[in-house]
């Protein structure tokens, strides 16, 4: 079922730290295992019951951070959703860490959640498409296979408030795929259950860095120059 389709539905209640989420919060600081159920609780419940599906659980998240904070400059999550993966990776690492997110109360949810936990200066998720990134900023990006919502069934889908459609699903793919082919040797590309399309045949795939998580792929550009069209297709698992 999805979400739900009524605003009124996702207004921003700041949380409750209590002592759980706050032991929860040193936990993934520390490296130790930590639960997703309780740090889902940061969030309002509506997005509790899809976190599964929709967003990195946090031993993806705090390995791809380190993977990706070892580049230059912040590290851009697409698809960010309520800002998961950046929180992680910001109590995680001393990197910077911004996720675009086309779902304006998500975006409210997400930064509200950042101030909260005093992460302000090194996470934030700003609403938009892909049309609105610079990507000459970046040169570090997380992708947890954000744009299958597009094809998904009406019913598997978060909410309506945003146009999806397979036209989208193509439209943004493509443009990602530009994007990466048109970025710096050095670039540093992580995803988790997929990027949906093809990340150039100018990147290595780093298979020793994921290790232990046949879900997630590292790539890294290794060629000057553009790929032409030719790369190695990044799916995802359907069975997620």
């Amino acid at each position: 079922m999805s979400v739900s389709n009524d605003s009124s539905r996702f207004y921003v209640v700041l949380p409750v730290l209590d002592d759980a989420l706050l032991r929860t919060i040193d936990d993934i600081r520390a490296g130790r295992q930590a639960s997703d159920r309780i740090f889902d609780g940061l969030f309002p419940e509506p997005v509790r019951r899809v976190s599964s599906r929709f967003w990195t659980p946090i031993n993806v998240a705090r390995k791809a951070a380190h993977l990706l904070a070892e580049g230059d400059g912040p590290v851009l999550d697409v698809g960010a959703g309520v800002g998961k993966f950046c929180i992680i990776g910001a109590l995680t690492t001393n990197a910077e860490f911004h996720g675009l997110e086309h779902r304006k109360e998500l975006v409210s949810i997400a930064n509200a959640v950042i101030d909260v936990l005093g992460l302000s200066e090194r996470a934030h998720v700003f609403h938009g498409t892909l049309d609105d990134v610079d990507w000459s900023r970046y040169s570090s990006f997380y992708f947890c296979n954000p744009f299958e919502e597009n094809i998904f069934p009406d019913a598997r889908r978060f909410d309506e408030k945003v146009p999806l459609s397979k036209t989208r699903f193509h439209q943004d793919t493509a443009r990602v795929e530009r994007e990466l082919d048109a970025a710096p040797v050095g670039t540093r590309v992580v995803t988790f259950h997929g990027l949906g399309g093809r990340v150039p045949a100018t990147y290595r795939l780093m298979p020793e860095k994921t290790r232990g998580n046949p879900l997630m792929r590292m790539w890294i550009k290794v060629e000057e120059g553009s790929a032409e069209g030719r790369g190695t297709f990044d799916g995802w698992i359907d069975e997620r």
